[in-house]
């Protein structure tokens, strides 16, 4: 079960990493552990948030919160030294902006990504991902030709 929930909601707007975000449309989760001796794990996101596959985004970035939030729970409760955060990109549902946005994550250090979210979009990062050793989890692509 673990497994499946990856990650939930973590806010802070006060957070160093928001200057490397200031002029992006990215969302940025992360947690504020690092100078406790915490580890952290930043995951990126690469949905549909505008577009044509808005309604799907928008349920898949609600989804993705609640697991962060999960997580990052469970590991407090059992005293575990690492948390979760995430790094969020609206691909606008076309397939060139999200190899934009993966760039942008792996130039991040991000090298586990959530989405994208469209077979086209999968179509057009699959190389670059593979290539560069980022490994990606769609939940709504549906081509088996883009299966690993």
């Amino acid at each position: 079960m673990a497994a499946i929930v990856l990650i939930g909601i973590l806010v802070y707007p006060s957070s160093p990493l928001i200057a490397l975000f200031a002029n992006t449309n990215s969302e940025v989760i992360v947690t504020p552990f690092n100078s406790n001796g915490k580890q952290s794990v930043t995951l990126g996101a690469l949905l549909p948030l505008s577009g044509a596959s808005l309604s799907l985004g928008e349920s898949e970035d609600a989804v993705i919160k609640i697991a962060i939030k999960g997580v990052n729970g469970y590991f407090s409760n059992s005293n575990s030294n690492t948390r979760v955060g995430l790094i969020i990109e609206d691909t606008h549902t076309n397939p060139a902006i999200s190899l934009e946005k993966l760039q942008d994550l792996a130039a991040k250090g991000v090298r586990i990504v959530i989405g994208p979210g469209t077979s086209a979009e999968i179509q057009e990062v699959k190389y670059y991902a593979d290539k560069n050793g980022i490994l990606f989890v769609s939940p709504s692509s549906t081509a088996p030709s883009l299966a690993v």
